[in-house]
């Protein structure tokens, strides 16, 4: 008697299509109605969506749960055609879905995805006579459409610097450093929050609260902004009622006047803060915040120096399926290492043009006893992780020019960065007079280009290391990046010029 899928039962078709890839399921699909109606039951594409997420492909954190069967199904169907392109890298072939002109002329200072967007909304500063910040919305229905939604600017003002609120469900959407005068002496931070009227659909800009500080902002976590100087202070703040606490780095005494240890990242870890500056690193304890003259000074309970770096991306990638995590000793939650990829910097103009782009690890510190545990806070100031850190990998690059020195390192262990040109040039009427780099007579550097590669984690098993090459995906025709962000999740770029306008790339 011949075997026929009408045979079988509704529920065991479900149970079969749970061993099915992607492409698989969408092939069933084709055959006929039953099966086509098997294949749009939520319960199919939830176990899909487990399947890649148990695989290691790049998958948002959101609850699936709160997914219906659409959504279940274009969720999984994106992390599996992004598995398989990061798996192989010569598939890698990214196409541009999105070209606007943010502001024609200006250069797109910096930009930034929000998250829990789908890489839909963008936020843009870009520098002309003064500062303009700017929200983005590409429609999903209509591919390569996109609407500026909100505006905001001062006249004569200049934004410094701008970060983006790391938790979507805050009522602070992003911090901008602002410039009052034309001296930009006088300096605040303003918190703004983006609104969405469901009546008419249109959005709008709130200010929140404005804070008068010289320090730039570097991280927004919900209520909690990080702001630092250009020298050894960082200062925790809740924006909300004012409490705070001062984290004080370790002075670097080789550093001269004109030398800034600007700081490049914050990050909040297990029970400490790590702050990366050009020149140092700093690990502190948890602070805890509180107002007026009760506000205490913390110093670093580990430091570390990589010399000078340029960019810095920190993150906690991802374990391979099947790895059991390091579990702290006192409250059994979780401990992973801190991934730390970081390009070189120096102020040698004859340094050769050859450079790297390097990961290293803080890994968890097996001893440590948590700080809220009745031993931790008997004997505070251990460090949860492990310093120095501990060098992993290296991937070559090239020195020269750049005006945007960003580098991105995801949670699955895929990381981005954009190469310079080479130096050297036809004629002197081809040098960049802005450069930082000597340039030396020979034939016309190639233009800029976007890297990639893949680090050991869920993405690429340790005994592949061997496969850690980088690639380019995409080459600048218009000379100058000045801006980027990376969306690994939904695997989006954004990429904004000198020129004013902003590229947005799809993997």
């Amino acid at each position: 008697m011949p075997f026929s899928l009408d045979t079988l039962h509704d529920d065991v078709l479900v149970y079969l299509f749970g061993f099915l890839a992607v492409p698989d399921i969408l092939g069933m699909r084709q055959t006929c109605r039953r099966l086509r109606m098997i294949s749009l039951m939520r319960t199919v594409w939830l176990t899909e969506c487990n399947t890649v997420k148990s695989q290691g492909f790049p998958f948002p954190e959101k609850a699936l749960a709160a997914m219906d069967m659409p959504e279940l199904e274009r969720r999984a169907r994106r992390a599996y055609q992004l598995g398989n392109k990061w798996s192989s890298l010569d598939h890698m072939a990214p196409r541009a879905t999105c070209v606007f002109e943010a502001n024609p002329g200006n250069p797109i200072m910096n930009l930034r995805f929000l998250p829990r967007s789908d890489g839909k909304w963008i936020v843009t500063v870009s520098q002309g006579i003064w500062s303009v910040l700017a929200f983005w919305h590409m429609n999903a229905d209509e591919p390569g459409s996109i609407i500026k939604v909100a505006e905001w600017t001062r006249k004569g003002t200049f934004f410094h610097a701008f970060v983006v609120n790391q938790d979507p469900d805050s009522e602070a959407t992003v911090a901008v450093s602002v410039s009052l005068s034309q001296q930009r002496t006088d300096h605040q931070i303003d918190i703004l929050q983006l609104r969405h009227n469901v009546y008419n659909g249109l959005s709008s800009l709130r200010l929140v609260t404005s804070i008068e500080t010289s320090h730039l902002p570097v991280t927004l976590r919900g209520g909690i902004l990080a702001m630092s100087d250009r020298a050894d202070e960082t200062r925790i703040l809740n924006w909300r009622d004012g409490s705070e606490s001062v984290l004080h780095d370790k002075e670097e005494a080789d550093l001269t006047s004109w030398q800034y240890n600007r700081c490049l990242q914050v990050v909040f870890a297990h029970e400490s803060i790590l702050v990366i500056r050009a020149r140092s690193v700093n690990m502190f304890p948890e602070p805890v915040l509180l107002k007026a003259e009760g506000i205490r000074v913390y110093d670093p309970v580990a430091t570390y120096s990589f010399g000078w770096i340029d960019a810095v991306a920190v993150n906690v990638v991802h374990t391979p399926p099947g790895y059991r995590d390091q579990t702290d000793i006192s409250t059994g939650s979780p401990l992973r290492p801190l991934s730390i990829l970081l390009r070189e910097d120096g102020d040698d103009p004859w340094a050769p043009d050859a450079c790297s782009v390097s990961l290293f690890e803080l890994l968890p510190n097996p001893t440590y006893v948590s700080i809220h545990s009745e031993q931790g806070r008997i004997s505070p100031g251990q460090s949860p992780y492990i310093f120095p850190p501990v060098h992993k990998h290296r991937v070559r690059s090239i020195r020269g020019y750049l005006r945007c020195n960003s580098l991105f390192l995801g949670k699955f262990g895929t990381a981005l960065w954009i190469q310079p040109r080479e130096p050297g040039h036809l004629g002197l009427t081809a040098l960049e007079l802005h450069s930082q780099d000597a340039q030396v007579a020979g034939p016309a550097a190639a233009n800029e280009s976007l890297m990639t590669t893949v680090f050991p984690g869920p993405l690429l098993s340790a005994d592949r290391v061997h496969m850690i090459l980088n690639k380019k995906l995409w080459t600048n025709e218009l000379r100058y990046w000045a801006s980027m962000d990376y969306d690994e999740e939904n695997g989006v770029i954004a990429l904004g010029n000198n020129h004013g306008d902003v590229t947005v790339l799809e993997l």
